[in-house]
């Protein structure tokens, strides 16, 4: 409920300052996962798209998200998610920045002129590897039909836990269509899911299936804000 009253006010703003707003070069991106495992390396990936609006006259800068949470399935048949949100329980910055990141050295040093940058990053070549600073938050499921048996395993703790080590995580700038593949894994993540993952309405504990929703696996026209620089 929470969630969806926040989207509301978002689009009631970017309505009522439509006037005074920029929408900049929308651009995808491909989030990609290895791991090293007994029996070779193990990927993943999805493809995010991220379209920004600029309000600079309110300071902040509205960005649209479609996308999914990327999946690596072990030998074991478990799956390891990397999360649309970083290690902080971010579900804003990561979503949006994670490309301008891996490509910094791709984009111009001042960072003002966001058509510039933003057009500079629709332009970056290769595939560019995401600071471990940055890395999005991986997590496991006890069992994974119940998304309230989440738990999350840092890169760290990889080869204690699950007997594998992580091999890079890499964001590349593409024209291939959004994939929803994580729908047949997790078919509980769906739009029809209102709640956090451990079925409460609201935030209300530390509990992490109490702090991670369905938003952090699928980004349905997810809009969400961040100031502007």
């Amino acid at each position: 409920m929470a969630g969806m009253i926040f989207r509301c006010i978002v689009m009631a703003c970017i309505v009522a300052l439509a006037g005074c707003s920029t929408s900049l070069p929308t651009f995808r991106y491909r989030l990609t996962v290895e791991v090293e495992t007994p029996t070779g390396i193990r990927s993943g990936s999805s493809v995010i798209e991220v379209l920004t609006v600029d309000q600079r006259s309110i300071g902040m800068l509205h960005h649209r998200i479609l996308g999914n949470a990327v999946a690596i399935k072990l030998p074991d048949g478990r799956y390891i998610f990397a999360l649309l949100r970083d290690n902080g329980l971010n579900p804003t910055n990561f979503k949006s920045a994670a490309p301008f990141w891996a490509f910094d050295h791709q984009l111009p040093a001042d960072r003002s002129n966001y058509h510039r940058v933003h057009r500079a990053l629709t332009q970056a070549k290769g595939k560019a590897e995401l600071p471990p600073k940055h890395y999005p938050m991986f997590v496991i499921f006890e069992n994974i039909r119940r998304p309230e048996t989440v738990r999350a395993v840092p890169p760290v703790d990889f080869k204690s836990e699950l007997g594998v080590k992580l091999h890079s995580v890499t964001v590349e700038i593409t024209d291939d269509p959004v994939n929803d593949d994580i729908a047949s894994i997790l078919p509980w993540a769906g739009p029809q899911m209102k709640t956090q993952l451990d079925g409460a309405s609201t935030t209300n504990s530390d509990a992490l299936a109490n702090k991670l929703g369905v938003l952090d696996f699928r980004a349905y026209d997810f809009w969400s804000l961040t100031k502007s620089q």
